[in-house]
Order: C-alpha cells, then structure tokens, then sequence
C-alpha cells in the first residue's frame, strides 16, 4: 500500500466513525427536539471538509476535484437544497428532486469510467452521499407518517454498524459481492423515493420489502467478516 493510500485509510477511518457519529446524534435531536435542519447542516459542514481534502489525495484534476467528485459535490448540494427545504415542498416536488439525485449518481460513476477518474476515495464519498441521503429521506417519511419507525433501522444501519462495530471492522475487506449490495441500495432507493407518489399500500410494501433486504445485506456482510475473523473461510 501506497504512503498516499496509508493517509487516506487512516483519515478515512477518522472521518467515517465522526461522520456516523453527527448522524446518530443528529437523528436523536431531530427525535427529541424536532430540529432536523441543525443535524442536516452539521453533516454538510462534515462534509465539506472530505471535499476540501480531496485533492491532497487526488492530486489535481479537472473542475479541481474531477468531474465525477464534481457531480457528486452537485449531488450533495440538491440533497441539502431539498432536506431544507422540504417542509415547504409538495410530494411531487420532492420526488422529481430526490429523483435527480438518485439519477447522477449513475452520471458520476459513468463520468468516473469515462475519463478514467475512479477512485477510492470518490467512491467512498459517492457511497456516503447516498448513506446521508437514505437516512434523511428514512426521517422525511417517519415525520410525514408515510412509515413508522421501524424505517429508522434500516435507513441508519450504515451508522450503527460503523459506530457499534468501528473497530472489529477496522481493515476488513467487504466480503459480499458489490454487485448485490448495489442493487439491495438501488432498490431501497427507488422504494424510499416512490414512497412520497405511491399510494399506502404499494409505499408500505415496497418499503418493507427493500427494507428488509438492506438488513439482509448488512448481516450477510457482517456475518461474513465475523466468519473471516474467526478464519473459518
């Protein structure tokens, strides 16, 4: 491993557990005192410094970031954009909004491959849009009463898991294909997205259904690293 990627590991887990950290507490807030907005703000500010600190380990690229990073820089600004904006919004509004989000997100990884900018280091902070992403939208739909609050699980299991398991999973390689956690997230995505234009039946089936397979995803890689540690495979 590269001295570059050695600072980058090390910042990287520094980052995460406090990033996980501004969530927890920002989603208990918002719980105890209603202030949402407080919690979203902190985490952009959070934010803002994993963008600040992009090209020390980058290097410089186009648009100073590349235009990957750049789309998902955008991505985060419309999210911020909505989340405060979203007790003026009708549901129509915020589902063509939450949409486009979900919509660049395939534009970044196709600029990232196109221009050869992929990266670590830009897919950690893809990832981490969409975790911030998940878990808002997860809060919007328990305050509207779209769902109940069993949908806080799943949309902040990113967080749990990084802060109750930060270092038993500290190094360990993720161990269940990427191809099926992405397509576990798009489905919980789309479920979380369609929840503000379906009708009460179909939003609590599909967001039950998609909530139950991202819980099933983090277990299955949970179990796996434990089964890895313990060297039986």
């Amino acid at each position: 491993m590269s001295q570059m990627a050695s600072r980058f590991n090390l910042f990287l887990r520094r980052w995460s557990l406090i990033n996980s950290v501004i969530h927890v507490i920002g989603l208990a807030g918002a719980l105890a005192f209603g202030l949402p907005q407080l919690w979203w703000l902190v985490a952009s500010i959070w934010f803002a410094r994993y963008i600040f600190l992009i090209p020390s380990f980058l290097g410089k690229l186009s648009w100073v970031v590349g235009y990957a990073n750049t789309i998902t820089v955008i991505r985060l600004a419309i999210l911020v954009g909505l989340l405060l904006a979203s007790p003026t919004l009708s549901n129509s509004v915020l589902f063509s909004g939450f949409l486009l989000v979900v919509v660049l997100d395939g534009v970044d990884g196709w600029l990232a491959r196109r221009y050869d900018q992929s990266s670590v280091v830009g897919e950690v902070m893809d990832m981490e849009v969409d975790a911030f992403m998940v878990l808002a939208l997860s809060w919007l739909h328990f305050e509207a009463g779209n769902a109940e609050w069993w949908i806080l699980i799943p949309g902040g299991m990113r967080y749990y898991v990084e802060i109750f398991l930060h270092r038993f999973l500290a190094g360990g390689e993720e161990l269940v294909p990427k191809k099926l956690r992405a397509s576990v997230a798009v489905m919980f995505f789309i479920s979380l997205v369609g929840a503000f234009v379906l009708n009460e039946y179909w939003r609590e089936l599909t967001l039950k259904i998609s909530s139950i397979l991202i819980m099933c995803s983090f277990s299955m890689s949970i179990l796996l690293r434990v089964v890895r540690r313990l060297k039986l495979i």
